[in-house]
């Protein structure tokens, strides 16, 4: 045992973080940089073990060609004094097996879920399959002073490359956690990245439930349920839950590889829109095929090396022990077969019925593998009072500082070793970002405009709509480029594109609307409603002179700063105010939005895209234009799909969205993404060589860029330099004239992806004759939401009450693209645009 203060491997020992059956491991120090370790050393009883040695050595090989914010990092590997050891990235936190999913918000799980799909989904795209995803592997991180919270998978000591065909397991075992172990690992099919997947998703069941989607007394039913039984309604163990997640979590659960989803991000992404409410696409339950039971095989079971008897201050892993045999439904134990030995008496074996995942006292218990940390004070449910605690699922080897238990379980044909998650504990959460293919969500702005139809049930009087020119259209913020960055395509959230509107409705109307005064709140001409208040004044001055027997008044609020309660406040006594276009920003509107929902006074934001705004409960926001969620996955989605890109160089922006958009684009493309030009940029950088040539080598069908225009303009311009001439691709940040201005003749050609619509030449001529300049982003947008209230104040909808009921029902075409929207006031067919630089 090493002890503080100790040197080992060059590295300063602090104290042990844990020990197991593989090892121990210990938080060191490196000694000549400020940076902290987990280091962890194989068992010296284990050297001559050639299983255990394969799998310590693949671990750090494998990991150590994985390069991304969501994969705790290996650094180094070696051998000292006899001692095998690696050192990994220190992670102080806890991990998702120590949360209470009873007390998890269900938006929190699938953030959580969310986070782990892009580290598994860049595993796969470079050839590695994880193979044991469950709670205890993936680390929470602890927000830090100029660090959010993170979520980081670990242990891959049982990881593959996806076409290796050694097996690091001895033959006919199988390494994984069996609660959440797909069909075919448990079949010994063939597993690909949609293995990682089904884990992924019994996961996600368990961060929802506190249960796995199967349950049994022992191992052999466990494994009938993988193989044999439809997964179960999640809305069953945690009542409330939105219906559309049954079928979500039924297609990643499906027993054939086939019938889930293309990666863990699209599976993610569909369970954050059922939460939300947001019509992803058709989901529907695939079949459940019964896979054929896996015959008996006659071998020894294998025990464990060693066992380590530990204080209940301890969070040990446990291990069963059961025959495959005994899973057949018709099959019974051997009447004469030898448990293997106990784990003496650390945690008492609780019963059925203690804990959602409680084994029953009968099962045999071992310590096997590693020692991880866990830290964090673990949250006991009140339900659990006076209950035996169970010891907790594996905690990864690289993460925080509590001793625990880790074990990767070995499963033959003839034994079953699985490691049960236990205890519940709690967490928070993460997010995501955006691309030169500039893409934007649909706001149609450089057409002329149609005055629009309405077909949702409420007909405004003599509603009239006009056919909209897409001449002269380009993107917000680009007015005064000397290139014109114009509309290419909308897109969907499958990557296709959807046709330009033809017509949008006028705000004018027939002119024949009559009304009591009332008064539509704005968000005002300074800061982020620089561009949206002058759309907001455009709506209602061509509205009011269009009709004058019904006055509407706009009346200019500010929601940001301290006084934002306050301001809210007076908005909703003002019960002339019917509607709110705004606040224009998330962090607003998590602080008002509770304040407007309240007083039952929609409010429509033409700007503000953090996904989790639509998950408060709230029955009057109204989303203008796409979540974050949305842009990275349709890009990506479009690149190949649609563009039909099949090697793709990502340069990812080292900022906490610019990692989030790559990260989001490297899963959804897949195989695409080439790790040999795959690089990072830091914020005001501007010199690319090695970036440049390693893209010239890879000789790239495309380029995409996650960061600001100021490095992306520079980058573009080596790249063109050097000779390179795929096509430039990045995202919203890069919607600016400076830009273009800074790139020069290299911008030509460059695709930029938006979740803002474009301005149509007529609306930005109006604009800028009634406001004095020019529209920029969300200003198309708040021009179609303050359209959509005055033709419901127009059709006699004239309070709030009648507005929501009005809104929650239409369904028509603005500027920017067509408005419907779900129950909790997202966008029902989410899309975003994609503009080109001339």
């Amino acid at each position: 045992m090493l002890r503080a203060g100790e040197i080992f491997a060059g590295y300063v020992v602090e104290r042990r973080l844990g020990r197991g059956g593989m090892g121990s491991v210990y938080l060191a120090r490196h000694p000549r940089l400020p940076r902290r370790i987990a280091l962890k050393l194989l068992s010296s009883n284990l050297h001559a073990d050639q299983e255990m040695l394969a799998r310590f050595e693949r671990e750090a090989e494998l990991v150590a060609r994985l390069d991304h914010p969501n994969i705790v990092a290996v650094y180094d590997r070696g051998i000292d004094d006899d001692t095998r050891w690696i050192s990994m990235q220190y992670v102080d936190g806890t991990d998702a097996g120590a949360l209470d999913p009873r007390s998890l918000a269900p938006l929190r799980a699938i953030q959580i879920v969310a986070e782990t799909a892009k580290a598994l989904d860049y595993a796969h795209a470079v050839g590695v399959l994880h193979r044991d995803v469950k709670p205890a592997n993936i680390l929470l991180a602890r927000a830090t002073a100029g660090q959010n919270e993170r979520i980081l998978l670990t242990d891959f000591g049982i990881a593959r490359l996806r076409d290796e065909s050694q097996q690091l397991t001895r033959t006919g075992m199988f390494a994984a956690t069996l609660a959440y172990a797909s069909p075919e690992q448990l079949s010994a099919a063939p597993v690909d990245h949609r293995s990682d997947q089904y884990a992924l998703a019994c996961t996600l069941f368990w961060l929802l439930t506190g249960t796995a989607p199967f349950v049994a007394d022992s191992p052999a039913g466990l494994i009938a349920g993988h193989l044999q039984q439809p997964p179960p309604a999640v809305g069953d163990r945690r009542p409330g839950l939105p219906p559309a997640l049954n079928a979500v979590l039924a297609k990643a659960l499906a027993k054939t590889p086939a019938e889930r989803f293309a990666s863990c991000t699209e599976f993610a992404t569909a369970a954050l829109h059922a939460m939300s409410g947001t019509a992803a696409n058709e989901l529907s339950a695939p079949p459940t095929t019964p896979l054929a039971w896996v015959p008996p095989v006659e071998s020894a079971q294998r025990q464990d090396d060693s066992t380590q008897s530990r204080s209940a201050g301890d969070a040990d892993a446990e291990t069963q022990t059961a025959n495959p045999a005994a899973a057949r439904p018709s099959a019974t134990p051997e009447p004469n077969e030898e448990p293997e030995p106990t784990l003496p008496g650390t945690w008492p074996a609780p019963t059925p019925g203690s804990h959602p995942e409680t084994r029953p006292a009968e099962w045999p218990t071992t310590l096997s593998e590693d020692a991880y940390p866990a830290s964090g004070t673990r949250v006991t449910h009140p339900a659990d009072a006076g209950a035996v605690p169970e010891p907790p699922d594996n905690q990864p080897e690289s993460a925080g500082s509590g001793p625990r238990l880790q074990s990767s379980d070995a499963l033959s044909r003839n034994a079953v070793h699985t490691a049960r998650s236990a205890q519940s504990r709690v967490l928070r959460r993460t997010g995501i970002g955006g691309s030169v293919l500039v893409v934007a969500t649909a706001a149609v702005v450089g057409a002329v405009w149609a005055f629009g139809g309405f077909d949702g049930g409420h007909k405004a009087p003599g509603d009239t709509s006009a056919p909209i020119e897409w001449a002269g259209a380009i993107a917000p913020g680009t007015v005064g480029a000397p290139r014109t960055v114009a509309p290419l395509a909308q897109i969907d959230m499958q990557g296709q594109e959807s046709a330009k509107a033809a017509a949008a409705a006028d705000p004018a109307g027939d002119g024949k609307a009559t009304c009591a005064p009332v008064t539509l709140a704005a968000t005002g001409p300074t800061g982020p409603g620089r561009y949206t208040y002058g759309a907001v004044k455009l709506a209602v001055d061509r509205f009011t002179k269009a009709n004058p027997g019904c006055t509407v008044t706009v009346r200019e609020v500010d929601t940001a700063g301290g006084a934002a309660a306050l301001t809210a406040t007076r908005i909703v006594q003002d019960q002339s105010t019917v509607a709110l276009v705004g606040p224009m920003i998330s962090d607003e509107i998590r602080t008002v939005g509770a304040v407007f929902d309240n007083a039952g006074l929609p409010f429509l934001t033409p700007s503000a895209t953090d996904p989790t705004l639509s998950t408060n409960g709230w029955s009057s926001f109204f989303r203008g234009l796409a979540a974050d969620d949305v842009q990275g996955a349709a890009l990506a989605k479009y690149l190949v799909g649609t563009a039909h890109f099949r090697k793709i160089c990502v340069v990812e922006d080292k900022s906490g969205y610019g990692r989030s958009l790559a990260g989001s684009v490297v899963a959804g493309i897949g195989a695409a993404a080439d790790a040999r030009c795959g690089a990072e940029i830091t914020r005001g950088d501007r010199g690319f060589a090695t970036v440049v040539a390693a893209i010239a080598t890879a000789e790239p069908d495309a380029v995409f860029y996650s960061g600001q225009y100021e490095e992306a303009a520079e980058l573009l311009r080596q790249l063109r330099g050097a000779g390179v001439t795929a096509p430039f691709v990045s995202a919203e940040s890069t919607v600016t004239a400076d830009f273009v201005a800074a790139a020069g003749d290299s911008a030509a050609g460059a695709l930029i992806s938006c979740s803002c619509g474009p301005v149509v030449s007529r609306f930005a001529a109006d604009y800028e004759a009634l406001n004095g300049q020019p529209p920029g982003p969300g200003s198309a947008e708040a021009y179609d939401l303050t359209t959509i209230v005055l033709k419901g104040i127009a059709a006699g909808q004239d309070t709030r009450s009648k507005l929501l009921t009005y809104l929650h029902n239409y369904d028509g075409t603005g500027l920017a693209r067509t408005y419907r929207w779900t129950a909790t006031g997202e966008p029902a067919a989410p899309q975003i645009w994609l503009y080109k630089v001339d």
